[in-house]
């Protein structure tokens, strides 16, 4: 067996917990975070972004794809005047024309 060396060769645990704790400390850490978070949103947005343009381009073409031109006889039955109601919707009602009977007490 060869006789071990005082110099160690691979850093010790207390060296690697310092770099650690030097490297990731909580202010460093959340400001890391914080970036991070943002590219992340920002990538999501454009990605949705993207994503709703297609579809609303993909529904475009299917609409224009799916319609069909008006028929003159079609667009006069569309366009007609407002409806006319009878008269006696709107008049008051009056006893003899829809008698309530009295309540029991």
């Amino acid at each position: 067996m060869a006789p071990r060396s005082n110099q160690p060769m691979n850093p010790t645990v207390q060296e690697i917990v310092a770099g650690l704790v030097e490297r990731f400390d909580l202010a460093t850490l959340g400001t890391r975070m914080e970036a991070i978070k943002e590219r992340f949103e920002q990538k999501l947005e454009q990605k949705l972004l993207a994503n709703n343009a297609s579809l609303i381009a993909k529904l475009c073409s299917q609409i224009s794809a799916t319609q069909q031109p008006i028929s003159p006889r079609l667009a006069q039955q569309t366009h007609h005047t407002t409806p006319t109601t009878s008269p006696h919707l709107f008049e008051p009602e009056t006893s003899s024309n829809n008698p309530i009977p009295p309540t029991p007490l």
